[in-house]
Parts: C-alpha cells; structure tokens; sequence
C-alpha cells in the first residue's frame, strides 16, 4: 500500500489533525472547511464567513490522520457556499485549491458531456469561473482520459476551459492531495495573462496558459460548490479539508502541508561529513585532497565527484590505504570542452587524519576540481539501483530518476563550465540538501569549472528529480545516481 493509500486504518489522532489544521490557518487562506460532518464540518475556520450548508444529506467517513471527512454518495449529494466576490479570481489575481479527495469509484453513475463529473466549483449558465474534473476510466474524449484528474479557469460565458491536470492510475479509496493554482498576476513570455498549475501529493504535474483559450477570469454570481458544480453531474468519494487563498502558494508550503498529513520516509544512510576538496588551474594531471580530524571509518562511504577540462578519458582515484574507488559513470559534454565523473569507494581500511585521496587524469588539462563527501550506512558491496545523465547549455539543468528500490541515497550532480563564484541556486522545493561545492576560477568564464551537487537520502520507490538553477546561461553536465542504502 502506498503512502497515500492509507484508507481507514488509523485510530483518531485528533492531535495530528489539528496541527494540520493550525497550519493552514497560520498561512492565511480566505476559506478553509474540514468537512467533517454537522454544522461544525461546513464552517468556514477562518473566520470569513464562507459558511456552507450540506444539501441532499451526507454521510461522514476517516480520513488519513484519524479525523473525519464527507462522503458523497454520486447522486446527488454536495456542499453550496453563497457567493462571494473573495471565491473569484479577480478580487486579487490569484486563487489556490488545496483538498483532498478520495475518489471511491472508476466509472461516475452520474457523469456528463464525454464522461467527467465535476467534483468542485463555481459556474452556471453564463456565469462560469473554475471547477474540478474527473474523468470516468470510459469516457468518450478522443484520445481517451481515463480518471483524468484536472482544473480549469473559463470565461463567464463558458466555451473550452485552460486546465491542467495529472492522469495516473487512480485506486478506488485512495487519499489524493489535490492542489490547483489560477494566477493572472505573473506574467511572461510563455504565460503572457497568466496560467493554470496542478499539483499531485505535494508534486508539481501540469502548467497551462491561460492565453491559450483567451481565458480572462471573471467575478461572476454563481455558489460555490463542492461534490458538483452547477448540478450537472455529482462525485462519488470523499474529500476533506479544503482551503482557498487569494496567493499562490509555494511547492514548499503545498508539500509542508501534504506532509503534515503523510509525513515523508527517510531512508537510511546519512551524511557524515565532507572530507574535502580541490580545484586547481594550473597545468596538470592530479588532484590531492587531505583527510581531515576525524578521519574515515571502516564501513563508511565515500563520494567524490569531478570535473575537469575535456580529455578523451576519464580520471581514476585512490589513497594510500589502498581502499577501492569505482567510478561510477563519467561523460563529456557535446562540445567535448569538459568531462564531469563520480566515483563510489566503500571503506574497508579506515584512513586516518593526514591521509591522501587523489585524482588521477588521463591527460595534463588546466582547469580541475573535485568534492569527496562520508556517508553511513550504505549497502556493501556497493550497488546502484538507478542513474542517468544529461548535457546541455542553458540556466536549468534538470535530470530524474527512478528508482526501484525503497532504500536509497540519490546523489545529483552538475558539472558546470564556469566559475565557482557564479551563483548556483539549490533546488531545496524537492528535499535536496547540498553538499560542497568546488571549483576553480580566474580568467574567462568557460576557462573554468565547478562541482554542485546534492543529496537525499529516500526511503521508498518513486521519480525523484533534481532542478537547480545556474546564475547565467553556461555548458553543464549532469548525472542522477540512486545507491542502495541497508
């Protein structure tokens, strides 16, 4: 069972549902509800007066971390709150849903159009703003959406909608948490009136323009509803805590709140410490890094990476203990001006404080570096579970894995042909943590090169991705490696 396919298990931990609750409220939405059932479930907590009443009767089922959530039966059961010009986009800019929904079928009894029901919204004839879909698994849409999962923003005379969705395999009485985010404040080039975004379980899935159906949001009449939208069609399953903000909340505020709720698990190795690095811009063929106090235990993990101005080979390692260093993948970029490499070193002789690691190249260059970092508890011998690797120019580096095994520590790592001094923004919205960078510099900017790298330590299976920003627009290369963790 997945982390968030936890159905009705747990006993009442009214504690964790009040922390999360606590949460929201301290992040200032305009609306937030809890659904738990009675007069109480359909109050709106912020003080707002966002009231909603039940319509139809309702029935209350467990949510995730003990407390209680509404059930819709598909029939005809839903909440209405009345209108309020706070509930439209227009009265900032911006809104942002968050809720969670547990679709408790595949196939809606009372769907409509191509086969979608609308499970959140506000919109009536003429007076159409945003809703929430779900697409039965049959349906009519060509090519087909089974269980599509999306949002859209429309015009106040409706027509097609801009909407962004997430369309994975949905399991009867699964817990979703469902974010989506109107914004017609921050413009750009690709969004030049705005856009639409949708998240998944504290993930980033879809980002749409608004432009794209000339979508110009307005501040129409209608209610709000939940379990439908204007009585068309009705969502069979739950949902619980819904929250709007008149902002767009941040990836790190949207999964601080998920993980509230399904706290992430950790895998188990563990960052000891960095043991060093190096850089040199002088002509040679090596690099030395020192042990510090402390030294390297016997069963640890070492993790070097470098880079170097391009040779056609790549560089090796050792140190005077005689431990083994792998080299784990190693590729230039299309231009053949630089070779990144990372090399994995299980500890059987433990080094003592004043030992030496070296770099070995293949070829005298001038511009090199490398970082060596410990870890613990890490499977030995040594095995990877996954990697992958990609080159490019740009100020986005960005690379996923997948892993297959439920304990592991990922290691990401980008190779930059530039100074060490450019800026180099941690892709921290994902959980990574940033181990020491390393590089050199002086002289034109391509002259040089940088070690940034990052880690996390994961403990169950999934798409991990790594999306750091460079300071300017330079040659990069970048590798993902997953290690199996005990």
């Amino acid at each position: 069972m997945s982390r968030a396919s936890q159905r009705h298990s747990r006993q009442r931990a009214p504690g964790l549902s009040i922390a999360y609750d606590n949460a929201i409220l301290a992040d200032g939405p305009v609306a937030y509800w809890t659904f738990n059932g009675g007069s109480a479930g359909v109050a709106d907590r912020t003080g707002h007066a966002h009231t909603g009443a039940y319509y139809n009767g309702h029935n209350v089922t467990d949510f995730i971390d003990g407390s209680l959530a509404t059930v819709f039966d598909g029939v005809s059961q839903y909440i209405e709150v009345a209108d309020d010009a706070a509930l439209s986009v227009p009265a900032s800019g911006i809104l942002s849903f968050e809720v969670w929904m547990r679709p408790d079928v595949l196939e809606f009894p009372n769907s409509e159009d191509t086969g979608y029901v609308h499970w959140m919204g506000k919109g009536t004839t003429g007076q159409y703003e945003y809703a929430g879909r779900m697409y039965s698994f049959t349906n009519s849409e060509v090519p087909s959406r089974p269980n599509r999962i999306s949002g859209y923003s429309f015009n106040l005379a409706g027509g097609l909608g801009a909407g962004s969705y997430f369309q994975d395999t949905v399991i009867p009485g699964e817990w979703i948490f469902f974010t989506f985010i109107i914004n017609t404040v921050n413009t750009s080039g690709p969004y030049p009136t705005g856009y639409t975004k949708v998240y998944k379980n504290g993930e980033l899935r879809d980002q749409d323009s608004l432009s794209e159906y000339s979508i110009v949001p307005g501040n129409g009449t209608a209610p709000f509803r939940v379990g439908t939208r204007d009585l068309q069609s009705f969502f069979q399953g739950a949902l619980g805590k819904m929250a709007i903000y008149d902002y767009e909340l941040s990836l790190a505020t949207i999964r601080s709140h998920y993980e509230l709720i399904v706290p992430p698990i950790l895998g188990s190795a563990t960052f000891v410490k960095n043991i060093g690095t190096s850089s040199s811009k002088s002509t040679g063929a090596t690099l030395t890094v020192t042990v510090p106090a402390g030294g390297v235990s016997s069963g640890h993990t070492l993790i070097a990476r470098v880079a170097h101005d391009y040779t056609s080979g790549g560089p090796t390692m050792s140190d005077n203990r005689g431990n083994t260093y792998t080299r784990d993948r190693t590729a230039a970029n299309g231009g053949t001006t630089m070779r990144i490499s990372i090399f994995s070193c299980p500890v059987s002789t433990p080094l003592q404080a004043g030992d030496t690691i070296t770099v070995t190249l293949s070829a005298s260059i001038d511009a090199r570096a490398v970082s060596i970092d410990e870890f613990a508890n890490m499977l030995h011998p040594l095995v990877i579970d996954t990697q992958d690797g990609a080159s490019g120019s740009s100020t986005t580096p960005t690379l996923s894995v997948a892993t297959t095994n439920a304990d592991d520590l990922l290691i990401s790592f980008v190779g930059v042909e530039g100074p060490v001094g450019d800026s180099y923004t941690e892709d921290t919205p994902h959980q990574w943590t940033g181990l020491m960078r390393a590089g050199t510099t002086g002289g034109a900017a391509d002259t040089n090169v940088t070690v940034n790298s990052a880690y996390r330590a994961v403990g169950s299976t999934g798409t991990y991705t790594y999306e750091p920003t460079l300071g300017s627009t330079t040659n990069w290369i970048e590798f993902g490696i997953a290690y199996r963790a005990q």
